[in-house]
């Protein structure tokens, strides 16, 4: 089984008001080591912890889009990359492969097709916390979750909950 997480809103807290256009500057997203002093959400962490201490055939992937270096820039574009490694690197509390690690401007659904280097299958479980990425998952044959993390509703896909409610 091959299990994709999410970072931002999933394993990595954030403010969805840090995504957007300001008329004085860019969304702080945009802002250089912006993601490396984000805070890690305990509640999945611990659980996944444990399916990883639980389970030998599970190969755990993190999975987070990065913008297109054509709309943010070279030099920015650049910075998410590292920024992103860096917070997985020294926050992080997951046990998972460097070479699992999968930051893409593409849809989420190709870049893991291109990582197992076939389709979407039923093994292919996605935990994400935002609708379009999940919809896409499940329409190519992959299993999806939605991550319900306190800022977003439960519609769309079957939900995780980690004190927020249960359905």
């Amino acid at each position: 089984m091959n299990l994709f997480i999410d970072m931002d809103g999933v394993i990595v807290k954030y403010n969805t008001d840090d995504y957007v256009a300001r008329p004085d500057s860019v969304p702080l997203y945009l802002t250089k080591h912006y993601f490396e002093n984000l805070e890690e959400d305990i509640r999945i962490v611990e659980y996944l912890n444990t399916l990883q201490n639980d389970s030998n055939d599970i190969t755990f992937y993190i999975l987070s889009r990065i913008p297109d270096a054509r709309m943010c820039g070279p030099e920015t574009f650049a910075d998410i990359v590292e920024s992103k490694m860096n917070w997985l690197k020294y926050h992080c509390t997951l046990n998972f492969d460097v070479k699992n690690i999968i930051l893409t401007p593409y849809s989420k659904c190709e870049a893991a097709k291109r990582v197992l280097k076939r389709p979407l299958c039923s093994s292919d479980i996605l935990v994400d916390d935002f609708n379009n990425n999940l919809i896409e998952w499940r329409a190519a044959g992959g299993v999806a979750f939605k991550y319900v993390n306190g800022l977003n509703s439960a519609e769309t896909a079957p939900c995780l909950y980690f004190g927020f409610g249960s359905k």
